[in-house]
C-alpha cells in the first residue's frame, strides 16, 4: 500500500524516473510522465519508447524514482509493471494524461506572454503514447532519510 502522504508527494511531479534492466542485467533508467497514483499502482506514460518496453517484455520488475532536493524529500518504490496498450484503463490514463500535456502547454504560452524571457518549447510534449507503464508497488524507500541520520551523526562528532 502506497501511504496517502507519497501519494501526494508523487502527485505534485509530471516526471520521474523509472528503472529497468534487459535480458542480460543491463540497466536503464529513462525519464517516464506520471499520470496518476492510487494506493496500490502508479501509472506512466512512456513518450521515448526506446529500451524501456523491450526491458519490460523480457523483465517486468522495475525501480522509480522522484525526488525534490529543495524540500529534501524524495522516494524510491519497487514493484512490477504491466503494460497496457487497449482498453478502458488504457484509455482513462492516457486521456488524463492529454489534459496535463495541454494544460501544461498552456501555462508555458501564457508564462512566454507575460515575461521577458521565452521559454524554449519542448517537443516531447506533443508525442502521445503507444502503452501504458502500470507499476504495482510491491516496496517503498525513504531516499534521504538515510542521508538526514549521516548529516546528523556528522554534525554530532563535530560537536564533541
Amino acid at each position: 500500500m502506497i501511504p496517502i502522504e507519497i501519494r501526494k508527494f508523487i502527485k505534485g511531479f509530471p516526471y520521474g524516473f523509472l528503472g529497468t534492466c534487459d535480458r542480460d542485467g543491463k540497466s536503464n533508467i529513462s525519464i517516464k510522465g506520471i499520470i496518476s497514483v492510487d494506493s496500490r499502482k502508479i501509472y506512466f506514460c512512456d513518450l521515448f519508447q526506446a529500451k524501456t518496453s523491450k526491458n519490460l517484455q523480457l523483465n517486468p520488475k522495475l525501480s522509480f524514482f522522484v525526488i525534490d532536493w529543495n524540500s529534501f524529500v524524495g522516494y524510491q518504490l519497487k514493484g512490477v509493471a504491466t503494460m497496457e496498450r487497449e482498453g478502458e484503463v488504457f484509455k482513462k490514463h492516457i486521456d488524463i494524461w492529454e489534459k496535463k500535456r495541454n494544460d501544461f502547454i498552456i501555462s508555458r504560452m501564457l508564462e512566454n506572454l507575460k515575461g521577458d524571457k521565452i521559454t524554449r518549447r519542448h517537443d516531447l510534449y506533443l508525442l502521445k503514447p503507444e502503452y501504458l507503464i502500470v507499476m504495482d508497488v510491491e516496496e517503498i524507500y525513504d531516499l534521504v532519510e538515510p542521508i538526514k541520520v549521516l548529516v546528523k551523526t556528522h554534525l554530532d562528532k563535530m560537536k564533541s
